[in-house]
Formats: C-alpha cells, sequence, structure tokens
C-alpha cells in the first residue's frame, strides 16, 4: 500500500473546503402585516447553509433555522438572516425590513389569588373612568378569558383605566372587586399586559 504524503490530505481538505458552495440567505415571513402581540412566522429560504443567525431587529435574535418572533411594538424593524456553510468559514446575509402597524392591545391575564390558577371563562370589561367601572357601563370591551385565564383586547380607541373581573360560580362568585381593580397606566400603540387576580365571595 502506497503511503499519502502529509501534503496530500491537506490538498484534499483544501479541496473540499474550496468545494462548498456560497450560501446565499433568503426568507420570506407571515403576516405581511402583523400587530404587535401576534406571531410572525419566519421561513427560511436560503440555499447552501446549515446555520443561521437572525437579528429580528428589536434586541432579539435566534439561531433556528424557522423562528417564530412577537414584536410588542408598532415600528419598522430591520431583520437579518445570515447563513452560514457547514464549516461556518462562508457567509451570507439577507436583510428585510418587517412594518409592524401600530395597535394600542391590552392583554389581560386572571388568576386565582389564593394559588395562581388561572380562571378561564371569567368575564372581563374595561372601562374609561371610575364611574363607569362604579356603574357598569359604557364599558370599553368586554369579553370572557380563555383556557389560560387570558383575554386580548386589539387595536383600541379609547384608553382603558379601570377593569371589572367576576365569574359566577354554583354558591358563589369570584371578583376582583375588593382587589385591584384599577389598570397600569396603557402605553399607545404597543402591547400591555396586565395580571389580575381575583378572590373567591
Amino acid at each position: 500500500m502506497r503511503k499519502i504524503k502529509p501534503y496530500t490530505g491537506l490538498i484534499l481538505i483544501l479541496l473540499l473546503t474550496a468545494c462548498q458552495k456560497q450560501p446565499e440567505a433568503y426568507f420570506s415571513f407571515n403576516p405581511k402585516s402583523p400587530i404587535p402581540g401576534t406571531e410572525v412566522e419566519f421561513k427560511n429560504l436560503s440555499q447552501s447553509a446549515e446555520a443561521f443567525y437572525w437579528d429580528f431587529g428589536d434586541g432579539y435574535v435566534s439561531y433556528e433555522e424557522n423562528p417564530v418572533h412577537m414584536y410588542e411594538a408598532g415600528g419598522t424593524y430591520e431583520v437579518i438572516l445570515t447563513a452560514y456553510s457547514k464549516d461556518k468559514k462562508k457567509s451570507h446575509q439577507y436583510i428585510q425590513a418587517i412594518v409592524v402597524d401600530y395597535s394600542t392591545d391590552l392583554e389581560v391575564t386572571i388568576l386565582l389569588k389564593s394559588n395562581s390558577e388561572p380562571v378561564e371563562a371569567c368575564e372581563v370589561d374595561i372601562y374609561a373612568s371610575e364611574s363607569d367601572w362604579t356603574s357598569a357601563t359604557n364599558a370599553i370591551r368586554t369579553g370572557k378569558t380563555d383556557a389560560e385565564g387570558k383575554i386580548m383586547y386589539r387595536r383600541l380607541d379609547t384608553i382603558p383605566v379601570y377593569i371589572n373581573a367576576y365569574k359566577v360560580l354554583s354558591s358563589s362568585y369570584l371578583c376582583n372587586w375588593y382587589t385591584k381593580y384599577k389598570l397600569d397606566p396603557i402605553s399607545p400603540d404597543q402591547l400591555n399586559k396586565e395580571i389580575i387576580y381575583v378572590e373567591q365571595y
């Protein structure tokens, strides 16, 4: 058997490296006009690449091939995808702007005060003034929480200040009447999150 000279192996490595194609980064995303608090699915369409680095333009990054990201405020964000070859010696960037529509949104989570368990099917009403809240009239929005105790109000034209959460049980009821009923200040044009605790009476 003929011995392979050391430099022959080096040449083979160099040839294999040289044969690796230049990556071409590219991606699409959906929905095309997202609003704060909605998930944006990024579809990686890169060619000749095996490693990826995403910069979503809002301080968050990802190494996943097809990440899902959520923007919490409206604005224009520059998304940068860097695609790398197998040995990461070659790379290519693709940059695309994503416009997140300005929207004042409020996500409310209702939890039971005694054990922090989510309360499903809890009635949640939001009001612009204390007098409306006291009289339970002129609610800006109403709705019920899901299995995670959450309800989302999107595209609020009127900024809510007070909230009423209640659920009628067979022999009692849950509410936040005697605990917290005033919301934290709502920031316009972004996703606001609020946790409300209810007690049993």
